[in-house]
Parts: structure tokens; C-alpha cells; sequence
């Protein structure tokens, strides 16, 4: 086996090509840098938000509970919605339920259904919604995990 980009690829073979990597995780192109910020970073191509059930729907979103209902879009866990937008990110309303009752693992499956819908992007970020009762570690670690794992 030889190098590529600091990962392990199989020699070349009338069947394999040079490039093929063996573990393509590891190659420095495939690498994924988290930063923690209280502010959106300018280069964000996509930004997700997340709706709850009830309440109010962040004014990011720019439409109302019942102009997303009629959409389809019913704010139900995993559920999203990718909302283009004139100038700046594309942005992704990602359904929480009950925010004040999200478990660690619904919030990791919502944070998968946002990196799904956004796959396209390299550049993502999501915006913690305040209501969460959960730590900000926890948060930001499942949040983290769902957005790798689902990319």
C-alpha cells in the first residue's frame, strides 16, 4: 500500500484505479473542522434553524407556523425544509418537537436530517435554540455527531 493525502490506498490494478483510497475517511479533503461560535461565520453556505412544535418560530425563518404547515412542513422531529433565500445562506428548518422535552438523541437525529438536507454544501451551520433544556455540551456534541454521521 502506498500514501495518498495521508491515507492508505491500494496499488494500482487493471481493476483498481491509482486514486482509489481503502479508507476514504481519512483522506485530508474528507476532514471536518467544528467551531463553536454565538455568531453565524460569513462564509456559512447553509444555515439550519430549528422549529419546535409550538411557540414561536424563529424570525430567521421568515414565515409563519401557518405558511409552513401549509407547506408541509409540521415542525415534527427529523422534518425539514429548505427554504432559498435571496441574499445570504440557504437555510434549513429542521423540526424539534417539543423543544423543551428534546431527548440527546432526537436532537442528533434532527442535526442528521439538517446535514441531509444540506448534503450538498460543504460550509453548514446551525443556530442552538434557546428553549433547549439541555447542556450546552451535551447539545453541541449531538448536535456534532448527527451532522458528521449523516455526511
Amino acid at each position: 500500500m502506498t500514501e495518498h493525502h495521508g491515507a492508505k490506498v491500494i496499488p494500482s490494478s487493471p481493476l483498481v484505479s491509482r486514486e482509489f483510497a481503502a479508507i476514504p475517511s481519512q483522506l485530508r479533503e474528507n476532514q471536518v473542522a467544528v467551531d463553536v461560535s454565538p455568531v453565524v461565520p460569513p462564509n456559512i453556505e447553509v444555515l439550519g434553524i430549528f422549529v419546535g412544535i409550538d411557540g414561536d418560530v424563529p424570525v430567521e425563518v421568515g414565515l409563519n407556523r401557518d405558511t409552513l404547515f401549509n407547506a408541509g412542513f409540521e415542525s415534527k422531529v427529523e422534518q425539514t425544509i429548505v427554504l432559498p433565500q435571496p441574499t445570504g445562506p440557504l437555510l434549513v428548518a429542521v423540526g424539534l418537537g417539543t423543544i423543551t422535552d428534546v431527548t440527546p438523541a432526537e436532537l442528533r437525529a434532527a442535526a442528521a436530517a439538517f446535514a441531509r438536507a444540506a448534503s450538498r454544501h460543504p460550509r453548514v451551520a446551525v443556530r442552538m435554540p434557546e428553549e433547549l433544556r439541555l447542556d450546552d455540551f451535551t447539545a453541541g456534541r449531538v448536535i456534532v455527531e448527527g451532522v458528521i454521521l449523516a455526511r
